[in-house]
């Protein structure tokens, strides 16, 4: 259930959607110190947007996305061929327990656990950098 003041939030938020597609004509400078210029700048850059775009969706309450680094990409592209090996394994447990052939089912499943416990490391490493390099700014 939303507040009064959450609806009429909501529905200047809406209103202001619809004229979006009206060229833009007024300006409203403002001023920043040197150090959140220079945030803005990297906070915009990082989300593709031009200085002007973000600042907008940020005033009016849009939604801002940042794409995935080239190594975030790489990381979900190795989780999904873990959860492809996790499926392989449950094939394998399956035929495994019909011909009583638990050993090599054993090391299959300490080789996953490996692999999972190496890359959810990497992606706790590439979080660490990311937040360290939005910190820094």
């Amino acid at each position: 259930m939303q507040t009064p003041s959450q609806k009429k939030k909501k529905k200047a938020l809406s209103t202001t959607d619809k004229t979006t597609t009206s060229k833009r004509t007024i300006r409203h400078p403002v001023s920043f110190s040197q150090l959140e210029s220079e945030k803005i700048k990297q906070y915009a850059f990082n989300s593709k947007l031009s200085i002007s775009e973000y600042l907008r969706r940020a005033g009016l309450r849009r939604k801002i996305t940042t794409p995935l680094l080239k190594e975030q990409w790489q990381f979900y592209n190795q989780l999904a061929q873990l959860k492809s090996i996790a499926n392989q394994l449950k094939q394998s447990f399956t035929v495994a327990a019909d011909n009583n052939d638990i050993g090599n089912l054993v090391e299959q499943l300490e080789q996953l656990h490996s692999d999972m416990w190496t890359t959810t490391q990497q992606l706790l490493d590439i979080d660490r950098d990311v937040d360290d390099e939005t910190d820094a700014l």
